[in-house]
């Protein structure tokens, strides 16, 4: 759950399965990934529809940054060539 005041930003949350409450987010430490980033230039193409609808899009890669976005699905590029022009590996593999 997620809840949002003028004030502040409570999450909803639960321990070993079982529900614990809500608190203020200032409370939890964030647990995101580190990515290690790779400049590249080469060419892709991104698949059809029903491959690329199964993958999000994002601002930044995801759970990499607190501000970072879903902005969409894959299928927005769908069948297109495209320049791929960074990558970035995970530290969660």
């Amino acid at each position: 759950g997620y809840a949002k005041t003028s004030r502040t930003e409570l999450l909803h949350f639960t321990v070993g399965g079982k529900d614990a409450g809500w608190m203020d987010k200032r409370a939890f430490t964030a647990t995101l990934d580190k990515a290690t980033y790779s400049k590249m230039s080469r060419g892709a193409k991104i698949g059809d529809v029903a491959a690329s609808s199964k993958h999000g899009l994002y601002t930044k890669p995801n759970n990499t940054a607190e501000d970072g976005e879903k902005i969409g699905l894959g299928s927005l590029y769908a069948n297109q060539n495209v320049q791929i022009i960074q990558s970035a590996k995970l530290s969660t593999g």
